[in-house]
């Protein structure tokens, strides 16, 4: 499935106040046509899962809320999938062992990407 697929089922995205993709979601489903119908805002993913199972909307959401399972709620990947800017937080007192090595790997991965 790809995003123009989207184009004839009426959309439901996470509301701003709770997903900060919100906007980079809402202009893609636009660009690719998704947006003919009126997007439905929801105020959390439980009422976004109840939208889609009572109402046979659709919604673009992050790959992480398939672990939230509802009857009769399919996820599928979208072959066109946007990727979206990712961020690792931390305390900065935290000094573990593990941490620091995930953050060293990152960076030099990151590094890696950005020299080609």
């Amino acid at each position: 499935m790809t995003l123009t697929e989207l184009a004839r089922i009426p959309m439901t995205l996470l509301s701003v106040r709770v997903d900060p993709a919100y906007s980079l979601i809402e202009r893609l489903l636009r660009t690719s046509g998704a947006g003919s119908f009126k997007i439905r805002e929801a105020e959390s993913v439980f009422e976004l899962l109840d939208l889609i199972a009572l109402e046979g909307r659709a919604a673009l959401v992050r790959s992480s809320t398939r672990r939230i399972s509802g009857a009769g709620i399919v996820y599928k990947q979208l072959a066109d999938s946007p990727v979206l800017d990712c961020a690792l937080i931390w305390r900065a007192d935290n000094r573990n062992a593990r941490l620091l090595s995930l953050i060293d790997t990152i960076y030099a991965f990151h590094q890696a990407q950005t020299a080609t």
